[in-house]
């Protein structure tokens, strides 16, 4: 058995051997709370707002009661998206069956679609619907947003909507600076496009805009009987744009577009 010493020695011991072991965990917790305090926390990525009109009055993108997906200038340029069933990758749930000619592509949502002359999701351009698919998937021309709205659309846009609407609106025109654009693209299959635009202000109420066009591509595939090639085109197409702002509630714009396409 330990005598009265051997015990004390050992309490004292055990109370230094605590005492270290306590300052060892005060040195290692102050220091970690005051990183804490003096590290700044990341900083926050704030994405723009983005406006729709789904619901045919411009509102943001995230409170719309509507399954929309907007498609912004920016995204088109940096693609080099020409046509609407090309911007249609960035849309969930949307496809559109390719033909051998564009204008017989028609557009599916959620699997919804039908006949090129009786659509079940019509296209829109600036405000017009397009009840043919003739007319509904053309050339990508001073286009500012393409929106893919997905799900029955009819209280506000009729009976074609059943599985949703495409919307194309067309770029403003400028009323403070003129500025303008051209470029060249070449590809293969002798593919080679000419584009332009510009767009400014006559005064300080009304502004106008022009863009124009041309693409031109050989064939696929080619016949062997005749030597021909298949799946050619080429095609012209323009748009002119007067804007005119009397007041500053109300406007008017005036836009004629067309295009000639041979296949």
């Amino acid at each position: 058995m330990p005598s009265l010493n051997d015990q004390l020695s050992l309490g004292d011991n055990l109370s230094m051997h605590f005492k270290a072991f306590l300052a060892a965990s005060v040195s290692l917790v102050f220091p970690a709370l005051a990183m804490a305090q003096t590290t700044q926390a990341p900083p926050r990525l704030a994405l723009p707002t983005v406006t729709v009109t789904a619901e045919k009055e411009p509102a943001d993108a995230q409170r719309v009661p509507v399954s929309v997906t907007a498609v912004p200038q920016d995204t088109l340029w940096d693609a080099k998206v020409s046509f609407v069933s090309e911007a249609a990758i960035y849309a969930p749930n949307v496809w559109f069956n390719e033909f051998s000619a564009r204008k017989l592509s028609n557009a599916f949502f959620r699997g919804v679609g039908s006949s090129p002359a009786n659509p079940g999701v019509t296209t829109y351009i600036d405000g017009v619907p397009q009840l043919n698919s003739n007319s509904s998937n053309i050339e990508f021309n001073g286009v500012e947003q393409v929106e893919f709205v997905r799900g029955p659309q009819s209280a506000l846009f009729g009976r074609n909507t059943l599985g949703g609407v495409i919307n194309i609106a067309s770029e403003r025109p400028s009323l403070s600076t003129w500025s303008g654009n051209a470029f060249v693209p070449l590809g293969n299959f002798d593919t080679r496009e000419v584009r332009g635009a510009a767009s400014g202000p006559i005064n300080s109420r009304v502004g106008v805009a022009f863009s124009a066009g041309r693409s031109v591509r050989d064939g696929f595939t080619v016949n062997d009987v005749t030597g021909h090639d298949l799946d050619s085109r080429s095609a012209s197409f323009g748009k002119g744009q007067l804007l005119f702002t009397p007041t500053q509630r109300w406007e008017a714009r005036v836009i004629f577009m067309g295009e000639v396409v041979r296949r």
